[in-house]
């Protein structure tokens, strides 16, 4: 009989630091959008401030387990809180990009540094729950996600600093620690595998990449969707600012379902799933000029990205088994390249031809990983 799911101290401590580093992650796309206003830069030096984060999570990834192995996943993750946060005060309150710029590379860093340690213990915590534990911890994340950018988009409206909503996420890493007690027992060991690799194995590749295609498209929505909603709707920049919940409404609720949905179907079947009603759901969205019908298309979209990270990343760490380390820090590549690169080009492209016509860049992403993810199958761990 398999064991029941506990949710100890250690587990909650790892639930807390997400929603703390996500809360960072989707303010930035509503600040950048502010940010934007206020200094007047362009979509492509908004870009930047993407890009630079991305190069920091690209870093963490090429050595990231090798800072583990040698300070531990404690500290990995103390110090990748407080880098998140240092970068969150750069960003937001640096008074040009020469400055502003650096604090996204710290954030893309520290916030590595921080989750892939974590989903590497919940892997292991967990065992056969381990999928489930990854899901929970992103279901509450993506409730950080739905409240950061409402609360920005009420402090615009209401004519008060938004900064504010971005120093509220800083604190909530304060208050995970306070949960965490001795952090010793976050360095257990993966045990030895009979089919370990000196190198990954080819299908932990091919679930890294439809996991890149989805990041991808992830992070163009976080970035630039305000910008879409403001440019075809023509609604004012604090509506534009909280639409970006209507994505993280649903990657709330679908994460929220998405443990209980992973105990009783294959990971394959309902990462499949996911993408597929996200790519079908752009339509809709693309097409209308209706602030409402945008809207309603974005949270169901938002149901199906919910689903992408936690199953993908399950997906990647059950393809590698017995090095959990090196698969974790290398998903970062994943997060790096594929979260920095499409943003970057969406807004390029936003620049040239129009934020409408560039977002065709995120169904070309969607159908990709679908293709990806049919033709390289990953069966759920033992």
């Amino acid at each position: 009989m398999a064991e029941r799911f506990r949710r100890d101290r250690l587990t909650i401590y790892c639930y807390i630091t997400l929603l703390s580093y996500v809360w960072a992650l989707y303010s930035v796309g509503p600040a950048l959008l502010l940010i934007r206003d206020e200094h007047d830069y362009s979509r492509t030096v908004g870009s930047l401030h993407s890009v630079s984060m991305s190069l920091g999570i690209v870093a963490l990834g090429l050595i990231g387990e090798r800072i583990t192995n040698r300070f531990g996943r404690a500290r990995a993750i103390e110090v990748g809180s407080v880098l998140v946060g240092g970068g969150v005060l750069l960003l937001t309150f640096g008074p040009n990009p020469f400055i502003s710029i650096p604090g996204g590379f710290c954030i893309g860093f520290g916030g590595s540094m921080l989750t892939n340690p974590m989903n590497a213990f919940l892997t292991l915590h967990h065992r056969e729950h381990g999928p489930s534990a990854i899901a929970e911890s992103n279901a509450g994340a993506a409730f950080a996600g739905l409240v950061a950018p409402l609360l920005m988009g009420g402090l615009v409206a209401l004519e008060v600093n938004w900064r504010f909503a971005l120093i509220t996420g800083i604190t909530l890493f304060a208050i995970g620690r306070l949960f965490r007690g001795p952090g010793d027992a976050l360095n257990i060991s993966a045990p030895p595998h009979e089919h370990h690799h000196a190198r990954l194995p080819a299908r932990y590749w091919w679930a890294w990449l439809a996991l890149a295609l989805c990041i991808g498209a992830e992070f163009c929505f976080m970035m630039w969707a305000g910008d879409l909603v403001r440019d075809r709707a023509h609604v004012s920049s604090a509506v534009a600012t909280a639409a970006l919940s209507a994505v993280a409404i649903g990657m709330t609720l679908s994460r929220a379902a998405a443990s209980p949905l992973l105990r009783r179907f294959s990971m394959q079947r309902l990462f499949s799933l996911a993408i597929a009603l996200s790519l079908l759901m752009w339509f809709p969205m693309w097409f209308t000029h209706s602030a409402v019908v945008m809207l309603a298309s974005m949270f169901v979209i938002g149901l199906g990205i919910g689903v992408h990270f936690p199953v993908g990343m399950s997906r990647m760490l059950t393809s590698a088994p017995g090095m959990l380390e090196e698969a974790a820090a290398r998903s970062s590549l994943a997060a790096g390249l594929a979260g920095g690169s499409m943003p970057f080009v969406l807004g390029v492209l936003g620049d040239a031809v129009g934020i409408h016509a560039a977002f065709i860049v995120v169904p070309m992403l969607f159908g990709a990983a679908l293709a990806v993810a049919q033709w390289r199958p990953v069966p759920n761990p033992a």
